[in-house]
């Protein structure tokens, strides 16, 4: 592959890790102040929501380990680090589907993460790029691995294609 759509490829994955920080960093500042007042939130709503103190401390949490993880994986070229990820981005969405499934059922318009139509197409467009952008990594880190494990083979021009002379002695040796 050439290093111009390398270093593009690699730069949408950090990218990726540059937004990934930056929410964490702006979600760790208003989990900082949903502590302060945890005691305040309705239980009856559960564990279930996002904005619950604890789910959210701990995916906060996962979002941090994870883009360290992808911070990695982009350096060292690893691909199996490329993959957490995306489970925890996968988590996410499901939170936030089974979320508005839930609120659209209770006529809760206003607990609702994607309130029309224009959020559903950019959330749409969002995971697409995301999930886009891992498997283009790792099909770079595994494209690489390979050409990495292939060892370097020389032709011998007396043993090349393109002449038709024979080899004075056998390639094989058969017992």
């Amino acid at each position: 592959m050439e290093p111009k759509f390398v270093h593009f490829i690699k730069f949408n994955g950090y990218l990726i890790v540059a937004l990934v920080c930056y929410s964490s960093f702006l979600r760790t500042v208003e989990w900082l102040a949903l502590l302060q007042t945890w005691y305040g939130y309705p239980s009856q709503q559960g564990w279930l929501r996002r904005d619950h103190p604890i789910v959210a401390g701990v995916l906060l949490l996962g979002w941090i380990t994870v883009a360290a993880f992808l911070y990695q994986g982009l350096n060292l070229e690893v691909e199996a680090f490329v993959l957490p990820i995306g489970y925890l981005f996968a988590l996410e969405v499901l939170i936030v589907t089974v979320q508005d499934v839930i609120s659209t059922w209770n006529n809760d318009a206003d607990e609702r993460f994607l309130r029309d139509g224009q959020d559903v197409v950019m959330w749409a467009v969002a995971v697409v790029y995301f999930y886009y952008t891992l498997y283009i990594l790792r099909r770079l880190f595994r494209s690489r691995q390979r050409a990495a494990d292939l060892p370097s083979v020389t032709v011998i021009p007396e043993y090349s294609t393109t002449t038709t002379r024979k080899p004075i002695y056998p390639l094989a040796v058969v017992q």
